[in-house]
Parts: structure tokens; sequence; C-alpha cells
């Protein structure tokens, strides 16, 4: 079955497409330039086969294996450096990551269920005697037992420290003078 390959002056149908080009999965048999990433992309018949490369062009040196992708670089958003030039793809609750799928530096806020960074890991809320500044869980004050919304806004105070007096949203070591 002949194939249609185009430039920008003629049409001509023969046995498979040029190298650079893959049908991209239409039925109709037409070429289509490889994605940009690619110098040379699989032609099985798929559609996205223009962005599976088999060769990556220049700039692209990095792969993505499991989807014959090619990449600038394995730090953009979801990717992580797995071994020398080859990324590999962050757990879905992790926006970025790095050294494993599963070592977030960064959180997927749209997902409630883990939108706080915690010891490099993702989680609902934070644990106690932290609070959440920003998508971050922060250690709260060390004179505050819990706090909320910045480190030094406590809610409760440890009753064994010397200051155990919540006052005003702080723990003091005396009440304050007409309380």
């Amino acid at each position: 079955m002949p194939y249609l390959q185009s430039n920008s002056t003629s049409s001509l149908c023969q046995q498979q497409c040029n190298d650079g080009f893959t049908t991209n999965g239409d039925n109709n048999l037409v070429c289509v330039s490889c994605d940009k990433s690619c110098t040379q992309c699989v032609d099985n018949g798929h559609v996205g086969d223009r962005s599976r490369c088999t060769v990556c062009a220049p700039g692209y040196g990095y792969q993505y294996t499991a989807l014959q992708q090619c990449l600038q670089n394995c730090s953009m958003q979801g990717f992580y450096e797995s071994s020398p030039k080859i990324c590999g793809l962050c757990n879905a609750n992790c926006l970025t990551c790095s050294r494993s799928a599963s070592n977030c530096t960064s959180c997927n806020i749209q997902n409630p269920q883990y939108r706080f960074l915690y010891n490099f890991q993702c989680i609902q809320t934070c644990p106690f005697g932290y609070t959440n500044v920003g998508a971050q869980c922060v250690k709260c004050n060390s004179t505050c037992s819990t706090c909320t919304n910045t480190t030094t806004t406590c809610t409760s105070c440890d009753t064994s420290s010397s200051n155990k007096y919540f006052f005003g949203y702080q723990c003091l070591k005396t009440c304050p003078e007409g309380t």
C-alpha cells in the first residue's frame, strides 16, 4: 500500500515514509514529520508515533524510555534523572521529584490528598507540631506545641516546657499582668 509523502513543492506515493516522518496512525497513510525532539521516530500505525523517537534531535539528549520520548533535560515538571541521560517519571502525587520517583521536591496541589510536602513526601495534612506554609509542612516554633499559618502563631503550648502559658497565639513563661 503506498504512503503519501509531501514536501513544500510536491507529493509522492512511496513504499514507506522517509526518515524523519511517520503516518502517526493516519489510516490514509499520509506521512507527517516527527516531533521536533526526534530526528527519527517510529511508524507503528499508532497515534502518537511522531513523538516516539528512535533517534533524538540535537538538544534533546535525555530519554524517557517508557514512551520513547526525547527531552531537553529531566528537570522538567514530573521527571527526574534516574540514570545518566535517562529520565524517570515522578509519582503522580509529586509535581517534581529528585533522585527517585517518590522523593518529592514539590507536590501536585490540585490533588487535595497529597498537597503538602513533608520529608520529601506529599501528604494530606501536616503532622502534629507542623503547619503548612505555602505547600510545605514547616516545624512550629520551639515554644509552640501546635501552630497555624506561620511557625510562630501558636495554637497550643507544651505544658512541660518553661513557655507553657498560652496568650495571644504565643507561648509565654508567665501570664501577662492583668490576665
